[in-house]
C-alpha cells in the first residue's frame, strides 16, 4: 500500500473482482496461522482498495490472455485462468458468509496460487513479472526468454525452479525481499543458484528490493531500444 504514495499510480490491475474483499471478522488469538494470514490478506486487500477510491484510481480485473499495448510497450497476463480465479472467489465468498479458522485458512494458499504473472515486451526485450504463483504456474510452456525475470513469492523455493531459470535465461534476476530477511528467500533458492553457477549454467546479476540507499522500493527503466538499467 505505502508504493501509492511513493510513485504515480494510472490503473490498478486485479485478478480478482473486487467486491470479494471485505469482512467482518476480527483476529482471534486462537487462530493457527494459516487463517490469521488468509483473513489479513483479505483485509490488507480491502485497505487497498479503500485507498484506490480514496485516489480516484482506475481499476481494472484482467486474467490470463488479456493483452494491452501502451505506446511501444507491451502487457500480458500468463496467468491465472478465469476458472481458477472463480474457484478462489467462491472460497472468499463462503469465507465471507461462513467466518472461522477453516474457512479462512486456505485463502492466502488460493489467492498466491491466483496471483498476476504480468509480462512486459518492448522490442526484443522481455520482462517477466510473476507475483506469487507456485512454480507450476511459473513454467517456460509459452513463455519467451527474458532478460529480467522477478522471482515468484519473494524468492520462495516453491515459486522457482532450475528448468524456469535455464529456460528463460534471465540476465537480471529481481527477489522482492531485503537482503537480511530471516523469511524471503529460502535458503534452497539461494543454494539453487550457487550450484548453477559453480555448473556454469547460466550467470545473472541478482537484485533485492532494499537498494543501498534504503529505498522502499527498486526501480528499472527501460530505454525505446529495450536496454534495461536500475535507476
Amino acid at each position: 500500500m505505502a508504493i501509492l504514495n511513493l510513485v504515480t499510480v494510472g490503473e490498478f490491475w486485479s485478478p480478482y473482482p473486487l467486491d470479494i474483499f471485505r469482512t467482518a471478522v476480527s483476529h482471534r488469538e486462537d487462530w493457527p496461522r494459516a487463517a490469521t494470514m488468509g483473513l489479513s490478506a483479505i483485509q490488507d486487500y480491502q485497505r487497498l482498495l479503500d485507498q484506490l477510491a480514496c485516489k480516484r484510481i482506475p481499476c481494472r480485473t484482467v486474467h490470463a490472455g488479456h493483452v494491452h499495448r501502451h505506446d511501444e510497450l507491451l502487457i500480458s497476463i500468463a496467468h491465472p485462468e478465469a476458472e481458477a480465479i472463480g474457484d478462489f472467489c467462491r472460497e472468499a465468498r463462503r469465507a465471507y458468509e461462513s467466518p472461522g479458522a477453516e474457512s479462512y485458512g486456505g485463502l492466502m494458499g488460493k489467492m498466491n496460487a491466483t496471483s498476476l504473472f504480468i509480462t512486459l515486451t518492448i522490442g526484443q526485450t522481455v520482462i517477466h513479472l510473476p507475483s506469487d504463483p507456485p512454480v507450476d504456474k511459473v513454467s517456460s510452456t509459452g513463455l519467451k526468454p527474458c532478460q529480467l525475470l522477478k522471482l515468484s513469492h519473494h524468492g520462495c523455493i516453491d515459486g522457482v525452479s532450475e528448468k524456469v531459470i535455464t529456460s528463460l535465461g534471465p540476465r537480471e534476476v529481481v527477489i522482492s525481499a531485503a537482503r537480511d530477511s530471516h523469511e524471503f528467500p529460502s535458503p534452497e533458492t539461494l543454494a539453487l543458484f550457487a550450484k548453477m553457477r559453480r555448473q556454469d549454467k547460466l550467470d545473472f546479476v541478482v537484485h533485492y528490493t532494499d537498494t543501498p540507499e534504503k529505498l522502499p522500493y527498486l526501480l528499472f527503466a527501460i530505454s525505446s531500444d529495450g536496454h534495461i538499467y536500475k535507476k
